[in-house]
């Protein structure tokens, strides 16, 4: 099966536990496996630029949703780990449990007028 990442990006994310919209994937996370440049690679491995030569897709990232409109910054981003995909469909992608949150939310408004009064 092939899937382009803007056809990925539109599905929205279920999970399967409680029925939960969670949203749709907003990044992606790859893990490079970084090796020495050999002078003359071989046709049967190619490389990816930079010595890569092997990538692997780690985990969707969702961008939590903002708050009154981003004034007071958003919720935390969730991760789903790539292992907890059970189905990517059509539509829709389901997920095994509720994938965990990896940073707050933005500051938003008052996030930049406290940065703003701590100069």
């Amino acid at each position: 099966m092939e899937l382009q990442s803007g056809k990925l990006f539109r599905k929205e994310i279920f999970c399967v536990s409680d029925g939960r919209c969670l949203g749709t994937a907003d990044e992606l996370l790859l893990a490079f496996d970084d090796q020495p440049l050999r002078e003359e690679p071989s046709r049967e491995e190619p490389l990816l630029p930079g010595g890569v030569s092997e990538a692997a897709v780690r985990a969707l990232v969702i961008r939590g949703r903002p708050r009154l409109f981003g004034l007071l910054g958003r919720e935390a981003d969730i991760q789903v780990n790539w292992a907890d995909i059970l189905v990517i469909g059509e539509d829709a992608i389901l997920i095994r449990g509720n994938g965990s949150e990896i940073s707050p939310g933005r500051g938003g408004f008052q996030g930049r007028l406290r940065r703003f009064f701590q100069r």
